[in-house]
């Protein structure tokens, strides 16, 4: 998923904490707590589960670490991990892959109805599957549903799908891409991640800004879309 990046951030900056749980974190040999600050080249000796949200003066901004997410980035530094650009990504609307908690959509151009309609094709145990996508105004419609098959759920999983749209009344297909891939691996590697901390006394907001920030980390190639996350931070908080 890609960020914007704070590319104007100094390895000298002062980051103020605005969060931490549990108190304190051990930074340079000194502990800190809430409302201290630390120079963003400095690396933070976080504990496993441990959440630090800081305050980044340069962009007027909160970011939101974790030890697990500091390792995986491979940044020994915040500085180093606030500046990795290798997390921006730009690519095609449809030739990509896209990351699913519960629901996507795409910008369709064609008109639908009864006759004329948009669905995907894919391969399960050996078979195409064809699934007719609902349309939700303009908006081709992803979700779930379209790995049940002959009326049974199956368990999702990473697949790539032909998008193509059907014309009844001449029984045609027009291809309209061939290379977009699913991913919900990512997507539930991401909810077994945050279900660790939801019991850290955060709020809605550092909630989503953690499941942003393991997304950036962990898959920064796939796009997830904000309406998705949002209803996955719905789900998870009520």
């Amino acid at each position: 998923m890609a960020i914007v990046c704070c590319l104007n951030l100094s390895a000298q900056d002062s980051l103020k904490i605005m969060f931490l749980n549990p108190e304190p974190v051990k930074i340079g040999g000194k502990d800190y707590r809430k409302g201290d600050s630390f120079l963003s080249s400095e690396k933070p000796e976080l504990l496993p589960n441990q959440v630090l949200k800081v305050f980044d003066a340069t962009t007027n901004k909160p970011r939101i670490f974790t030890k697990e997410l500091l390792v995986k980035s491979g940044n020994k530094t915040v500085w180093e991990y606030l500046t990795d650009s290798k997390r921006l990504s730009t690519r095609d609307p449809f030739n990509r892959t896209f990351g699913l908690f519960e629901r996507i959509a795409l910008k369709g151009e064609l008109p639908t109805d009864n006759t004329h309609y948009y669905y995907v094709s894919y391969e399960y145990q050996g078979e195409q599957i064809n699934k007719r996508l609902p349309t939700d105004s303009t908006n081709i419609v992803l979700d779930r549903s379209i790995f049940t098959i002959d009326g049974k759920a199956q368990t999702p999983f990473d697949t790539k799908l032909q998008l193509s749209y059907y014309n009844a009344e001449t029984n045609k297909s027009q291809l309209l891409s061939n290379k977009l891939v699913l991913n919900v691996s990512e997507a539930d590697a991401c909810r077994n991640f945050i279900s660790v901390y939801l019991h850290t006394d955060l709020d809605r907001e550092s909630i989503r800004e953690l499941v942003i920030e393991y997304l950036d980390i962990s898959c920064p190639d796939i796009k997830f879309q904000e309406k998705d996350i949002e209803l996955f931070i719905n789900a998870i908080t009520k």
